[in-house]
C-alpha cells in the first residue's frame, strides 16, 4: 500500500451514479400521437372497442382546420333550404343563446345520382311479379359544384372539406349508405347538454326524465366521429359516460383544433358540460357585449351503415345490431309515417 494514501477508511468514495431519469409513460391507447402509422379504420376500431373512445391528435393541420371551419359556415346556411327541410335532407336547426346547431343528410361518396334523394332497391323475402318501389331517401349531393361560390378560396375550403369527410368516411368503416354531417358553435353562455346518443328517433315519450326525452325507438350508429375546430373554454369537451362493464364512470376528452375524437355511441353515453370561456367575450365594434364562440365542432355519423335499433317495446333483443337493409327499411317506414 502507497504510504502516502490514506487509510483504506478515510479514503474519499466516488460520487453515486445518479439513476437515469424515469420514462415518459406511454399515452393510452386511446389517444393516438401523430406518428409515422397510417390511421386505418381496423387500428381505430380496435381502440374504440378496447377504450371506448380513441382521439388522434392532429388529425388536421390548422389550415386543413381552417378550411374545414370556413367551408361548413358557407355550407350549411346554403343547405338549409325550404326544399331540402322538406325532404328531410336538413334537419330543423337548433338555434339558441347557448348553441347553433345544423345537421344534414348526405349522400355516400361512391354514390353518384344525379338526383337530390338516394333511391336504393326495397328488401324483398321472395321475388315479386311487381317490383317494390324504390326508397327514396332524403341526402344532399355534397360533391356537386354548385354551392362552391366564386371566391377561389371558398372552393379551394370546400375541396378540404370534401376530401376531409371521405377520409373520416373510411375511418369510420362507412362502405355504403348516408352520412349525418353536423355542426356546432357554443356560446359563452352555453348550458350543458344531457347525456343521450346520436341517431335517429323514431319516437320518445313527451315526458323528461333527467332532463331529456325517454326515447322509445330509435336507430344508433356504432361509431361517432367529431372534430374540433374551436376550443376556447376551460377544460371544455365531450364528457364520455361509460356503460357495460365501466357504468358509473365518465371523463371530460377535451380536444383542440384539428383533433378528431371518435367514439363508441352504443355503450357509451356523450355530454356537454357548462361551458365557460377562458377569458371574457370582448366588445364588438358598436361597443356593445359580443357573445364568442368559444367551442365549435362538426361531426359526422353513419345514417344506415353498423347501426343499432332501439325498441325499448320489444320483449326480445330491446337493442340489436341491425344489418344496413333493415336500417333502411326502419328509415323508409319513419319517412312514410311523418309524411
Amino acid at each position: 500500500m502507497d504510504p502516502d494514501s490514506p487509510p483504506a477508511a478515510a479514503q474519499s468514495t466516488p460520487p453515486p451514479t445518479p439513476a437515469p431519469a424515469p420514462a415518459p409513460e406511454p399515452a393510452p391507447a386511446s389517444v393516438l400521437a401523430p406518428s409515422s402509422e397510417p390511421w386505418t379504420p381496423q387500428r381505430v376500431s380496435e381502440s374504440v372497442k378496447k377504450d371506448g373512445f380513441v382521439l388522434l391528435r392532429s388529425f388536421l393541420s390548422v389550415e386543413e382546420s381552417e378550411g374545414v371551419r370556413a367551408a361548413a359556415t358557407h355550407l350549411c346556411p346554403a343547405w338549409y333550404t325550404y326544399e331540402n327541410l322538406k325532404s328531410h335532407a336538413a334537419y330543423p336547426s337548433d338555434q339558441n343563446k347557448a348553441r347553433n346547431s345544423f345537421a344534414f343528410a348526405l349522400r355516400h361518396p361512391s354514390d353518384s345520382t344525379p338526383s337530390s334523394t338516394t333511391s336504393l332497391s326495397r328488401p324483398s323475402a321472395a321475388p315479386s311479379p311487381s317490383p317494390s318501389p324504390p326508397l327514396s331517401l332524403p341526402s344532399i349531393n355534397w360533391m356537386s359544384d354548385e354551392f362552391d361560390g366564386s371566391d377561389v378560396g371558398l372552393q379551394e375550403a370546400v375541396s378540404t372539406w370534401r376530401q376531409v369527410t371521405k377520409r373520416v368516411t373510411s375511418l369510420l368503416g362507412v362502405e355504403e349508405g348516408r352520412l349525418l354531417f353536423n355542426h356546432q358553435m357554443y356560446w359563452d353562455q352555453s348550458k350543458p347538454i344531457a347525456p343521450h346518443r346520436d341517431g335517429e328517433v323514431f319516437a320518445a315519450t313527451p315526458r323528461r326524465i333527467n332532463n331529456r326525452h325517454d326515447v322509445v325507438r330509435a336507430l344508433h350508429p356504432k361509431k361517432v366521429a367529431l372534430l374540433t375546430l374551436v376550443n376556447n373554454a376551460k377544460g371544455g369537451g365531450t364528457r364520455l359516460i361509460f356503460g357495460g362493464k365501466r357504468t358509473g364512470e365518465s371523463i371530460v376528452i377535451t380536444a383542440q383544433m384539428g383533433d378528431l375524437l371518435i367514439f363508441d355511441n352504443v355503450t357509451h353515453e356523450h355530454a356537454v358540460d357548462e361551458l365557460v370561456p377562458i377569458s371574457p367575450s370582448g366588445p364588438s365594434a358598436s361597443g356593445e357585449a359580443q357573445d364568442a364562440v368559444i367551442r365549435q365542432i362538426v361531426g359526422w355519423r353513419p345514417l344506415e351503415t353498423n347501426c343499432y335499433y332501439l325498441n325499448r317495446r320489444s320483449r326480445f333483443e330491446p337493442f340489436h345490431e341491425v344489418s344496413h337493409l333493415r336500417a333502411l327499411d326502419l328509415q323508409r317506414h319513419f319517412f312514410e309515417t311523418i309524411r
